[in-house]
C-alpha cells in the first residue's frame, strides 16, 4: 500500500504529464488508481506515467481536443453507510473534484446511480486464481514405475510367473531324472514349449506396461484439485476469498445462483479470507501453496499469469461478465465525445493493440511462455523418479549373491563328504 506522502507526490507529478499541449485547450482532471497494468510508475524514474490508462488518456486527449491532467487516488470507490458518502474515484466524480476516472472501473448498478459511465472500453469477468504446484512441492515417488498397473494386476502377474517358475523347475527336474531318450525328448519339448509361452507372455506384458509407463514417469505439474466454482463450493480444504468491499464481493453477495450463494456464505463465516487489495490476495495465493484461491477480475489475473509462472487461472471460463467504463459526473457534457472516441479506437483495433502491448509484451509480458518453451530440459527424469528400479535391481543382485553362496557352500560340503564315502 502507498502512503499519503507518496500519493501526494504522484498527484503533483501527474498534473504536469500532458502540459506540452496548447494552453488554449480546456483542462480536465482525470483520476486513476495505481493498479497493474492500468496505472504504474515508470521503471526508469519511478514517476507516474504507465501503462494502459495513461496510453488511453493520451489517445482520448487527441481525439476530444482537451488537456487531461492525471491525479492518482487511493481506491476505486467505496460507500460508507455511516457518512453516506463515497470515497475514491467515485467520490471525486460526485463531489466535482474530478472530471473523469480512467481505470478498471467496473460498471455496476450501484455506481450508475451516482455517476455516469462511458461505453465499455474493455470486458472481463471474475476468475479463480490459484498456485500451480510443481514437483518440488511433492517429493518424487521412487516406485512410480509401478503405477501403470494396479496392485491386483501386480499380484496376478507375480502369481503367473510363480506358476511358470514352478512348471519350469518340475519340467527340468523330469528331464534330469529321465534316462530314456524318448521320455527325455518329450520332457525337452515340454521345456521348450514352456519357454516359448513364457517369452510370448512377457513380450505382451512388456508392451502394455511400456505404453502406460511414460505418463507416470513424466515430471508432473500438480494443479489445484478444484478448478471451477462448483468444485470450490463442494470442498472445505481450500480456502478462497476476494478483495473486501469491491465489485467482486457485491456480485457474490447479491447473486441468486445456488453455488455462488454457498460460496458467499462460506466466505462470510471467515472474514480472514478477504483482502484489502489484489496484491495482498496474490501474495496469499503464492504463500498458500495450493491451500488458498483468490477470486479476482480476469484481466488483472491474466496480466499476472503472463509474468508469475507459478500462478494459473481457472480453465472453466468466467463466473460472470463485467464491463469497464470511464467514470464521469452525472450529466457530463464530455460523455458524448468520450463515447465517440472510444468507439473509434475500438473500430480501429487500438484497444486490442493496447492489451497486446501491456499484457503480452511490456513489463515482462510473455515470460511464462518463454519459460514453457525453454523448460524442456527441466522435464527430464531425475534419479529420484526412477530410483525404485535400481533399488529393485540391487535387491535382486543381493538375492542372487546369497543363492550363489548357498550353492557354493552346498557344493563345498559335498566335495568334503565325497572322500569319506569313498574310503568306506
Amino acid at each position: 500500500m502507498f502512503s499519503t506522502v507518496q500519493f501526494a507526490t504522484l498527484s503533483v507529478l501527474g498534473v504536469a504529464l500532458f502540459s506540452s499541449l496548447a494552453d488554449s485547450k480546456e483542462n480536465l482532471t482525470v483520476v486513476m488508481v495505481l493498479s497493474d497494468p492500468y496505472l504504474m510508475l515508470r521503471e526508469e524514474d519511478g514517476h507516474l506515467g504507465e501503462p494502459v490508462s495513461v496510453d488511453l488518456a493520451k489517445l482520448l486527449e487527441t481525439l476530444i481536443g482537451k488537456n487531461l491532467l492525471i491525479r492518482a487516488v487511493t481506491n476505486y470507490g467505496k460507500y460508507d453507510e455511516t457518512t453516506g458518502r463515497w470515497s475514491g474515484m467515485v467520490g471525486e466524480l460526485i463531489e466535482g473534484t474530478a472530471d473523469m476516472a480512467i481505470a478498471d472501473l467496473t460498471i455496476t448498478d450501484e455506481r450508475e446511480k451516482v455517476i455516469d459511465f462511458s461505453v465499455p472500453f474493455m470486458q472481463g469477468g471474475i476468475t479463480i486464481l490459484y498456485k500451480r504446484l510443481t514437483e518440488s512441492a511433492y517429493p518424487p515417488d521412487i516406485f512410480s514405475f509401478l503405477d501403470p498397473f494396479t496392485t491386483d494386476v501386480w499380484v496376478v502377474i507375480i502369481a503367473c510367473y510363480t506358476v511358470l517358475t514352478i512348471l519350469y523347475l518340475i519340467t527340468k527336474h523330469m528331464r534330469m531324472k529321465t534316462s530314456k531318450s524318448e521320455q527325455n525328448n518329450e520332457a525337452s519339448f515340454s521345456l521348450h514349449l514352456l519357454t516359448i509361452t513364457s517369452v510370448i507372455f512377457t513380450i505382451f506384458l512388456a508392451c502394455i506396461y511400456t505404453a502406460k509407463l511414460a505418463p507416470f514417469l513424466a515430471v508432473p505439474t500438480y494443479d489445484l484439485p478444484a478448478y471451477s466454482a462448483e468444485d470450490l463450493a463442494r470442498q472445505n480444504k481450500i480456502k478462497y476469498g476476494m478483495v473486501r468491499s469491491g465489485s467482486t464481493e457485491t456480485f457474490f453477495r447479491e447473486s441468486y445462483f445456488d453455488t455462488y450463494q454457498q460460496m458467499w456464505w462460506t466466505m462470510s463465516q471467515n472474514y480472514e479470507v478477504f483482502t484489502n487489495s489484489n496484491k495482498e490476495g496474490v501474495d496469499r495465493v503464492q504463500r498458500g501453496n495450493g491451500r488458498y484461491a483468490f477470486l479476482m477480475e480476469s484481466n488483472s489475473a491474466n496480466y499476472l499469469t503472463e509474468r508469475k509462472c507459478d500462478l494459473k487461472t481457472s480453465g472453466y471460463g468466467l463466473l460472470n461478465k463485467i464491463n469497464y467504463g470511464i467514470g464521469l459526473p452525472l450529466n457530463s457534457e464530455n460523455r458524448k465525445s468520450i463515447n465517440q472516441a472510444l468507439l473509434k479506437l475500438e473500430a480501429e483495433g487500438t484497444m486490442k493493440h493496447l492489451v497486446m502491448k501491456w499484457w503480452k509484451q511490456q513489463r515482462g509480458g510473455g515470460a511464462c511462455l518463454m519459460d514453457m518453451e525453454m523448460g524442456g530440459a527441466s522435464l527430464q527424469l531425475s534419479l529420484e523418479n526412477i530410483a525404485g528400479i535400481f533399488l529393485l535391481l540391487l535387491i535382486c543382485l543381493i538375492f542372487i549373491i546369497l543363492v550363489f553362496g548357498l550353492e557354493w557352500l552346498r557344493s563345498y560340503r559335498q566335495a568334503q563328504a565325497q572322500p569319506s564315502t569313498t574310503e568306506q
